[in-house]
């Protein structure tokens, strides 16, 4: 069984958008916080349930094409939900110069640390399972 290492824990839901922390065991009993939203362009935030943590990468620097915007270090941690749902192409990022996601999950501070956390996850275990509550 998978234990559960990520959770994007919504505080505040209004009009399709939900803000929250993102909550990652980075040690046994040890957890970091950041601060994050989800929505509301598109289909709104994130649906709650569980998702499996898939991937995390490096994306091209900031381009035309890039909706991230970020000059430094854009990265995306691909999301694969484990219930039924027509969403597709969910992630956890960097919140971009545009406010909001359509539907990811959108690091407000810290997401270089939170890019870090997840990556070394990832290096231990193959997938994280992660929660929206």
């Amino acid at each position: 069984m998978t234990k559960t290492k990520i959770y994007f824990d919504i505080y505040s839901e209004y009009d399709g958008e939900a803000r929250g922390d993102l909550i990652i065991m980075v040690e046994k009993n040890k957890y970091t916080r950041y601060p994050a939203l989800s929505g509301p362009h598109g289909k709104g935030s994130i649906e709650k349930g569980e998702y499996d943590v898939v991937s995390c990468y490096q994306l091209d620097k900031v381009t035309k094409n890039n909706p991230y915007k970020r000059d430094a270090f854009p990265w995306m941690a691909g999301l694969k939900p484990l219930f039924e749902t027509e969403r597709n192409n969910l992630a956890i990022h960097p919140e971009g110069n545009i406010h909001g996601t359509l539907g990811c999950i959108g690091i407000l501070k810290n997401d270089l640390y939170a890019h870090a956390d997840i990556h070394s996850l990832l290096r231990i275990e193959k997938i994280i399972r992660m929660k929206v509550i």
